[in-house]
C-alpha cells in the first residue's frame, strides 16, 4: 500500500456519486415504500426525460440525502434499474462510497454499475511550487503539451491588461474519463452577496489547512496578515462505460495487466481515493515539456520544429509517496463511444412499440422476427459482453490452429470452438 503520511495535505473528495441498481421485482421501491419506510420524500411530479418517476429523501437533519430515479419510459432499459444519486454535500463525507453501499443493500437493491463518480482535488500550489493559474497560462501558451485526451475547451476572460485563463477541460462528451481543471473559489464567490456558497466544501478546505477562516475564505500567513488564496481543483469525472480499470505499471515500470472491477469498494475511503487520484493524474494529468529544435541555416526560419511531444522531459507536478500506480480504462471490454449500440436500442424500441400497437397478427409477427434478429445483432457485437470475449479468444485459438497446421479447414475449427463454448447462433447462423 502507498506511503499515505503526506506531509502536503491532501484535499480529495467525491464531487458526484451516482450508480444504477435493480430494484426487487416484487416490490417497486416507489416513493410511497420510502414514506413506508419513514423517509420524508420529496416528489417531483413529472419525473425527467428518461425517468417517470424521480423524488429526494431527507435525512433525520431535514437536509436531502440521496435523489432517486426509477421506472424508466423506454422499454430499452429494463424496467427494474433505478439510479441513486447522494445530493452534492453528502459526496463530501468521508465514508460516502461506503454510505451509498450501506443503502443499497440496506433497501435489498443490487449493485448494477456505477453511472458516473467524481474524484477532485484541492489545493492552492502544485507540488513542486507551480501556481495553478500560471502553470495553466503557460500551458496554452504551448509552454507544456498533455499526454492523452485531446479535445480541449479552456474558458477565460479578456480585459485590456490581457486574458485570464478560469479553467480549462479535457476528453470529449463521449469520453470514458473527462478532467477539468478550473478556480474553484472563483466558482464559489458570489459577487452579488460578496460570500462563498457550498460550505460543506468550505469545511473540507479547512479542515486539510488549505483556509484558516471557512466563513471568510482566508488565510493567515506567518507575519500575520490574510489573504484570500485561489483554490484551484482538478477533477475526474469517470463515466458509466467505465466497468473495469487495468493497473499498467508500477513505479514507472510496465506491469502485468490486472483488471480491476469499477464498483464502490474501490472508492470506500480517503486513503483509496488519494490512491486512484494518483494513479489516474499519472495517465489523465501528465504534461510534457514543449521543446523546439531550431534551424538557424534556413533563411526566414526562426520559429522552430516541436519535437515530439512523447520524448520531450515530463513536468513534475507531484510529489507522490510509496508507490505509484497507474490506471487506464480496460478497453477490451469498454468501447470509447457507446453511440452505435445507442442508436440499435432505439430502434428495437421503436419497434416493439410499433409491435405492440398494431392489431394485425401477421405485422406483430413481421415485427417480432426483425426484433429478434437485431437483439441478435446487438449481443453478438457487444463486446463488454464476457460471453463474447470468450467467443473471440476461441475464435483466435481457432485461427491459430489453422496457421499452424493450413490443412485443417477453418470452418471446422470455428464450429468446434463454437459447440466446445456452447454458442448458438438460431437467428442468423454463421454457417
Amino acid at each position: 500500500m502507498p506511503d499515505t503520511t503526506e506531509r502536503i495535505p491532501r484535499c480529495v473528495n467525491l464531487d458526484w456519486l451516482e450508480v444504477a441498481v435493480e430494484e426487487p421485482i416484487d416490490q417497486p421501491h416507489d416513493a410511497d415504500y420510502f414514506r413506508a419506510c419513514g423517509w420524508t420524500v420529496n416528489e417531483r411530479d413529472y419525473g425527467t426525460r428518461v425517468w417517470s418517476e424521480m423524488f429526494t429523501l431527507e435525512g433525520t437533519d431535514h437536509l436531502s440525502f440521496i435523489e432517486v430515479r426509477r421506472n424508466p419510459k423506454s422499454d430499452i432499459i429494463a424496467p427494474n434499474i433505478a439510479h441513486l444519486r447522494f445530493v452534492n454535500r453528502v459526496c463530501y463525507f468521508p465514508n460516502a462510497a461506503q454510505l451509498m453501499q450501506e443503502f443499497i443493500d440496506k433497501y435489498t437493491y443490487t449493485f448494477h454499475h456505477i453511472s458516473r463518480i467524481d474524484i477532485c482535488y484541492d489545493f492552492e500550489t502544485f507540488d513542486y511550487g507551480d501556481k495553478p493559474r500560471d502553470f495553466l497560462r503557460r500551458y496554452i501558451q504551448d509552454k507544456y503539451a498533455k499526454i492523452n485526451q485531446c479535445d480541449v475547451s479552456p474558458h477565460g476572460h479578456e480585459q485590456w491588461s490581457g486574458k485570464t485563463w478560469n479553467s480549462i477541460s479535457w476528453g470529449s462528451p463521449a469520453s470514458d474519463i473527462g478532467t477539468k481543471f478550473y478556480n474553484k473559489t472563483l466558482e464559489l464567490y458570489d459577487p452579488v452577496t460578496k460570500t462563498y456558497g457550498k460550505p460543506y466544501i468550505r469545511q473540507a478546505w479547512y479542515l486539510c489547512g488549505l483556509i484558516d477562516d471557512a466563513t471568510h475564505v482566508t488565510k493567515t500567513k506567518p507575519d500575520g496578515t490574510t489573504y484570500t488564496p485561489e483554490i484551484w481543483r482538478i477533477e475526474f469525472s469517470i463515466r458509466s462505460s467505465v466497468r473495469n480499470w487495468f493497473c499498467i505499471n508500477l513505479n514507472g515500470k510496465t506491469k502485468a495487466k490486472q483488471s480491476i472491477r469499477n464498483t464502490l469498494d474501490m472508492y470506500d475511503s480517503r486513503e483509496k481515493l488519494i490512491i486512484l487520484f494518483a494513479a489516474l493524474t499519472d495517465h489523465y494529468f501528465h504534461f510534457k515539456h514543449l521543446i523546439k529544435r531550431y534551424a538557424f541555416y534556413k533563411e526566414g526560419h526562426t520559429d522552430g520544429n516541436p519535437v515530439r511531444k512523447d520524448r520531450c522531459p515530463d513536468k513534475l507536478l507531484f510529489r507522490w509517496k510509496g508507490q505509484q500506480y497507474t490506471y487506464k480504462v480496460a478497453k477490451e471490454s469498454v468501447s470509447g463511444s457507446d453511440k452505435p449500440d445507442r442508436e440499435l436500442s432505439r430502434l428495437i424500441g421503436m419497434l416493439r412499440s410499433f409491435r405492440d400497437r398494431t392489431i394485425d397478427v401477421d405485422i406483430k409477427k413481421s415485427a417480432q422476427i426483425i426484433i429478434d434478429y437485431l437483439e441478435h445483432k446487438r449481443t453478438i457485437t457487444d463486446q463488454s459482453n464476457p460471453l463474447n470475449r470468450t467467443e473471440a479468444k476461441a475464435l483466435q485459438r481457432a485461427l491459430a490452429q489453422h496457421i499452424k497446421n493450413p490443412t485443417i479447414d477453418p470452418a471446422l475449427l470455428i464450429r468446434l470452438a463454437r459447440e466446445e463454448l456452447k454458442i448458438r447462433d438460431e437467428i442468423n447462423p454463421l454457417f
